[in-house]
């Protein structure tokens, strides 16, 4: 299965799972040496710079060149019962709906690559992954938004991982655990489809959009399927693409 969706990152472009050291800035002020998972676009020493005098970790442009937006950040405060979070970022298109989505590695040490986790350790039992439902918001005019939200230990009702057949721990290891926090455009606002845009996977849209919209994956294919649910929201004419991102490392 792992195999399977390093080919549809590969073949898509979206999801991106090239290793480039940067430097980013803990929630305590600390810099903390990280590997990040982007595209084939290499950060540039500047952007090291950038997010090293910012408070908390910075937030990217998911995109096959990222780039770091200015004036966003992302924080997360653990505690032994679960974790509070919070991205205010901007760059986003107004009157769209967007959702947070909490990508948890419990078990960084064990991914494919120890410490270095990537999307294809969604398939990985041993990284004990999930993938939960964070916040969502409508854009205002100035394209700023802040989303924010908490994750307690052992709830999955979220989970984006689950309904599809995929490994869904939840949150076990606060403490311990890499957080890849992933801002989601689900396209303008059809108000028929509210709230599910800003509550779902894939609120309005077309499929689930991962790793991009129509790809081959478990989790479009669930959302097309005879046996859907209703789990990712009722279904749209939108795209549902991933748009910024931020990693959290423990």
């Amino acid at each position: 299965m792992k195999s399977r969706l390093k080919e549809i990152v590969r073949r898509s472009g979206a999801l991106a799972l090239t290793v480039v050291p940067i430097t980013l800035a803990g929630c305590g002020g600390d810099v903390l040496p990280v590997d990040v998972e982007v595209g084939e676009a290499q950060f540039s020493s500047s952007h090291a710079v950038a997010a090293a005098g910012q408070t908390g970790y910075p937030v990217y442009t998911l995109s096959a060149a990222p780039s770091l937006i200015e004036g966003a950040s992302a924080h997360v405060v653990r505690t032994p019962n679960g974790v509070n979070y919070r991205v205010s970022t901007n760059s986003l298109m107004p009157g769209h709906a967007y959702t947070l989505w909490v990508v948890i590695f419990n078990e960084p040490d064990r991914c494919d690559t120890p410490g270095m986790c990537a999307p294809f350790d969604l398939f990985n039992a041993d990284a004990k992954p999930d993938m939960v439902y964070g916040a969502g918001v409508v854009a205002g005019g100035s394209g700023m938004a802040t989303l924010a939200g908490r994750t307690r230990v052992g709830d999955v009702s979220g989970s984006a991982q689950a309904p599809a057949g995929l490994f869904s721990y939840g949150l076990t290891n606060p403490l311990g655990a890499e957080f890849h926090m992933v801002v989601r455009d689900h396209g303008p606002v059809i108000p028929e489809f509210m709230p599910d845009m800003i509550h779902s996977l894939a609120g309005g849209c077309t499929d689930a959009g991962i790793p991009a919209p129509g790809a081959d994956s478990p989790w479009n294919d669930y959302a097309l399927s005879p046996q859907y649910g209703g789990e990712y929201g009722r279904l749209g004419p939108n795209l549902c693409i991933d748009q910024q991102f931020s990693l959290i490392r423990p």
